[in-house]
């Protein structure tokens, strides 16, 4: 005997996880005006909405017009706006205010920069946000208002700045005692100075986890600064020495669990025993540690010389430290989990690069016997 089930036998919880995997339109033509208990699911508080308007054409225009006549703004949790077109006929039409009682999370990509700022201004009336990022590609005399604007959001706990801007100039006055940002996760992913880092985070005293995609160097005016609740930092630095990055990280007073970072130019970052040295005075605390050092592969004299990971204090934490030769096309990847073994990707691979491969392992003097494994462009080198 079969048994036939019908949809509205299904209960309003399974429902509105069904609902959740729905685009918006389709929902609402599926379900709108079907009869009295659908008309209720689609319009109550508990069925919130990822909305996402890509927004490439003035035919997406009328279409998102379309849509936000079906939704109601305290169903709206999670929002995602891309705008490379003129911008202000949207906003015009969504106008986002306290209305938005459970928007939690927000992305506004290639906003116009006069624009955002009107838009940032209203959001501390929205009670629950706790989510933004900011995409924009040119966005050069605005960053330090953005920044003002943001650090001023009273219920903010992930903040991501984002463009591909090299002139940034972030000039926010100093921090009272009265300013503050409830933010915890900072991502700033544009070219930014260690002086500016060291401005940014001063307004950020709950900060748990920093991560800066382009680290510049300029450390002339960073006193130094608590962040007693930092937990983990990101830096993916250039033409900055380890001289100058230690000033840096002596300075921010943690206690610091995950230390991570992508750095190349200057040998010294593989100085295993300065390393050591830093890490013991002044990050105790500190139970992982990610190193990828970029470097071109003749420079790989002075690896020899300086990565020693024999101690007992290397030994002991059994940390990853990496490094990135660069031959050529060719990039080789060491770690010290894999003393053994190393992984070439290589683009183009044929017999006369497979020979260079050979000739490489002689220059570095690597012990016979060893086996060579190519899957698609990498290949694998391990010797015993």
């Amino acid at each position: 005997m079969s048994i036939i089930i019908s949809i509205e036998n299904l209960s309003n919880e399974l429902l509105y996880k069904i609902f959740d995997y729905l685009d918006v339109n389709e929902l609402f033509e599926a379900f709108s005006n079907l009869n009295y208990r659908f008309e209720q699911l689609l319009n109550s508080p508990l069925l919130l909405f990822k909305m996402k308007f890509h927004l490439t054409s003035y035919l997406l225009y009328t279409n998102f017009y379309e849509q936000m006549k079906l939704i109601n703004k305290y169903q709206i949790y999670s929002l995602y706006v891309y705008l490379p077109l003129r911008n202000n006929l949207f906003f015009s039409s969504l106008c986002i205010n306290s209305s938005f009682t459970n928007l939690k999370f927000l992305t506004l990509n290639e906003v116009q920069p006069d624009v955002l700022l009107v838009v940032l201004s209203t959001l501390s009336n929205i009670p629950r946000l706790s989510s933004l990022t900011i995409n924009n590609f040119n966005i050069l005399k605005y960053s330090t208002d953005i920044y003002r604007i943001v650090f001023n959001l009273p219920l903010l706990k992930y903040f991501k700045f984002s463009t591909s801007n090299s002139d940034l100039l972030i000039s926010l006055p100093t921090r009272t005692d009265e300013q503050y940002s409830s933010i915890k996760y900072l991502v700033i992913d544009h070219h930014c100075t260690l002086d500016e880092i060291g401005l940014l985070t001063s307004y950020t005293p709950q900060l748990d986890r920093l991560y800066v995609n382009k680290v510049a160097k300029n450390l002339h005016n960073f006193s130094g600064i608590n962040l007693y609740h930092l937990n983990s930092i990101y830096l993916n630095i250039y033409n900055i020495t380890f001289n100058e990055l230690e000033i840096f990280l002596i300075k921010i007073y943690s206690n610091l669990k995950t230390l991570s970072m992508k750095c190349s130019n200057d040998t010294m970052f593989l100085n295993t025993h300065r390393w050591e040295l830093l890490i013991m005075n002044y990050y105790p605390e500190l139970e992982k540690f990610y190193l990828k050092y970029c470097d071109r592969i003749s420079n790989d004299g002075f690896y020899k010389e300086k990565i020693d990971l024999s101690s007992s204090f290397w030994i002991k934490k059994k940390w990853i430290f990496g490094i990135e030769f660069s031959f050529g096309n060719i990039k080789m990847k060491y770690n010290n989990h894999h003393p053994n073994s190393l992984c070439l990707n290589i683009p183009t691979t044929d017999d006369k690069i497979l020979e260079n491969i050979k000739e490489t392992i002689k220059y570095e003097n690597l012990p016979p016997p060893f086996i060579i494994k190519r899957i698609l462009d990498n290949v694998y080198l391990k010797w015993k």
